[in-house]
């Protein structure tokens, strides 16, 4: 799915329901790809190999040095071990291969493109959320000043109209909601208003540290 969909998420989701239902006693292995990172190159497999073996116990120093010999070892450290390795902001499939790990253990990967060559795949495209998944969405994120503005029908009016304006984008929801968080249905309206403008729109969906704008560069 593209920037800011909600992958990572789903991820992280899927990893703690898996882990809760025993699935993987080995426990779960995480790294981000900087397929997409803004300012940062993607992870050779090399590089990426070396973080993971670090992460599962080995001395720098003993880390081998070339792609292969890594690859090899870190197979070795899985075989029996039931983890569930989670590969995040993937670039390409050539990136992921190395990663993979063996039988017995199994990988989540998460891209902005389909990877079509990586075989034996269940494929999982995400987009925009539903109008009303929206609006949850929003409101769960904004935490509204009291429980009563957040049932009234003035907040949820507001609201409904964030959702729509953002496209049932989640990472566009969540820095909008930033923007009001604990605020009043006056404030939510307030950031409705600014919001119209398409023109400075995605100027406005910025809280200062994430930006819509940064996302879709990256892609």
């Amino acid at each position: 799915g593209p920037g800011g969909i909600g992958k990572s998420e789903l991820l992280l989701h899927a990893a703690h329901a898996a882990v809760g239902r025993g699935w993987f006693p080995g426990g779960v292995l995480s790294i981000d790809l900087q397929g997409y990172a803004s300012g940062l190159a993607p992870l050779s497999p090399a590089a990426a190999l070396g973080r993971l073996l670090h992460r599962l116990g080995l001395p720098l120093d003993a880390i081998p040095e070339h792609a292969e010999d890594r690859a090899a070892v870190y197979r070795e450290f899985l075989r029996d071990r039931s983890v569930l390795v989670l590969l995040d902001n993937t670039r390409d499939s050539a990136q992921v291969h190395p990663l993979l790990p063996p039988p017995g253990c199994a990988a989540l990967v998460s891209s902005r493109h389909r990877l079509p060559a990586l075989d034996d795949v269940r494929r999982f495209p995400l987009s925009a959320l539903s109008p009303e998944d929206a609006c949850e969405l929003f409101l769960v994120a904004a935490e509204p000043h009291t429980e009563t503005d957040a049932e009234g029908p003035a907040t949820r009016s507001h609201a409904r109209r964030i959702a729509t304006q953002c496209g049932g984008h989640p990472l566009a929801l969540r820095i909008a909601a930033a923007r009001v968080r604990g605020e009043t249905a006056d404030q939510l309206a307030e950031l409705a208003t600014w919001l119209d403008d398409e023109r400075k729109r995605l100027v406005e969906l910025d809280d200062g540290e994430r930006t819509v704008t940064a996302s879709f560069l990256a892609s």
